[in-house]
């Protein structure tokens, strides 16, 4: 089990998202606990573009690949990225004026389907074709 955190921001500059990966999940459920030999960083990565630091709002994995949806840190924008098997993310959309708050995948079509909080005005999404995105 992976668990992407929105917060709180890491590293010397406090600009670091964090992935925790949990061993044995089946434990945690049994045992109501996470022992600490269960329980590592799986990444940590500065997620930025545009001049904006991200935070991670949801993950997915599709046919072996990790993807994630940011929102800036303050401010109304977000992006899709891919985070590679070394941990380097590669930045797939961006969006200015609206926030990715969930994304999921289907490997039939090749395709991620990106949700977006509106508030009010109802929730909006779109899809981001995998077609062409290159290991």
């Amino acid at each position: 089990l992976y668990l992407g955190l929105k917060g709180p921001l890491v590293g010397t500059d406090h600009k670091e998202s964090v992935i925790l990966k949990i061993a044995n999940v089946n434990s945690l459920f049994i045992y109501d606990q996470i022992e600490d030999k269960n329980l590592s960083v799986w990444r940590s990565l500065k997620l930025e573009s545009n001049g904006f630091t991200h935070q991670l709002t949801d993950m997915t994995l599709v046919d072996g690949r990790v993807y994630a949806t940011t929102s800036c840190d303050g401010k109304k924008c977000g992006a899709v990225w891919r985070i590679g098997k070394e941990g380097a993310a590669e930045m797939l959309s961006f969006y200015q004026g609206i926030q990715p708050e969930g994304i999921a995948g289907d490997p039939k079509t090749a395709t991620l389907m990106v949700t977006f909080d509106s508030k009010k005005k109802g929730a909006k999404y779109t899809r981001v074709s995998l077609k062409g995105v290159v290991d």
